[in-house]
């Protein structure tokens, strides 16, 4: 495939939401509008959240929350997961999130791929942006084994697509990953990093990133949690701009509360992301190489040793 000239396209993430469900529902509302009214000039594709909907598990909170990501409904896809204020307290997924957010509300939609087991607390969606078709699993906090193995066969499936993972708790304060995020990374991300080139979390409450090289294939890593500053969040969201022309996704933190961007390094910067490289396509090992090298060598050797003789 040659250079990209298709337009550039974007994907918005938000971050933990709880306190926002508590307190401020006026800034959730904003956020969602604000994404709405942006799907064209942006030419939005996709809207993902982080988890960490609500802070207390009370009727109240999933109806603010509901309210304000019913904005999307109709407009654009968009998937969710539950974060752990999001569950009970022995680690399951609460009813309450497949009553507001599981499988029938989205079963309808035909970017919407399914969830495990017959609840939407593991899930994956399906968009297009530029010349690419892509696969974004969410994934619940501290997903089982199971889970995964669930989400690597649905990889399988679709090996023409570039993946995406949202999940909860990935990376930690240091930059390192979560007891969580290293099993999924292991697991899920690893085993599959000619597809997989992106991971998304929240959870702790920081905005950092790392980028992992496994075998040639670069997969980025993003923390991004506000909920520490003023007002639950002061509504702050990520934009992630794709460009195919230049191979790049731009990355920017932007509040329609308070109409403003963060531009510091952390909340503002550029990722190298080959859109042209084809996901079946894989390199072969270097030892690999060297062997063929090594037996070519060998043959060549033998074949002239044998003439001479």
């Amino acid at each position: 495939m040659g250079i990209s000239t298709v337009e550039n396209f974007t994907v918005i993430v938000l971050p933990d939401t709880q306190h926002y469900s508590q307190d401020f529902p006026n800034i959730f509302n904003n956020q969602t509008e604000w994404i709405a009214d942006k799907i064209q000039d942006l030419n939005i594709v996709f809207v993902t959240h982080e988890g960490d909907i609500i802070q207390f598990d009370l009727l109240e909170q999933w109806e603010n929350a509901n309210h304000s990501l019913s904005v999307l409904d109709d407009k654009i896809p968009w998937g969710i997961l539950p974060g752990n204020h999001d569950l009970d307290l022995l680690g399951k997924t609460s009813g309450r999130f497949d009553l507001f957010f599981g499988v029938d509300r989205f079963n309808s939609e035909s970017w919407y791929g399914g969830g495990y087991n017959g609840s939407n607390a593991n899930n994956y969606e399906f968009f297009s942006g530029g010349q690419d078709d892509y696969l974004i699993f969410h994934l619940q906090y501290n997903p089982s084994l199971d889970v995964l193995v669930w989400a690597d066969g649905i990889i399988s499936d679709y090996p023409e697509r570039k993946v995406i993972i949202t999940t909860h708790s990935f990376l930690d304060y240091d930059g390192n990953r979560t007891a969580t995020g290293e099993r999924i990374w292991n697991n899920l991300v690893k085993p599959n990093s000619n597809q997989v080139f992106l991971v998304l979390c929240g959870h702790n409450h920081d905005t950092l990133r790392r980028s992992d090289i496994v075998e040639d294939n670069i997969i980025h890593q993003l923390l991004a949690d506000y909920q520490d500053e003023p007002n639950g969040g002061n509504g702050w969201l990520r934009i992630l701009r794709f460009s195919p022309k230049e191979d790049k996704i731009y990355i920017s933190t932007y509040s329609p509360y308070v109409d403003s961007y963060k531009v510091d390094s952390d909340n503002q910067f550029v990722l190298d992301f080959d859109m042209n490289k084809d996901p079946i396509s894989y390199s072969i090992p270097s030892e690999i190489i060297f062997g063929i090298v090594l037996c070519l060598i060998i043959v060549t050797v033998i074949f002239f040793l044998t003439r001479k003789n």
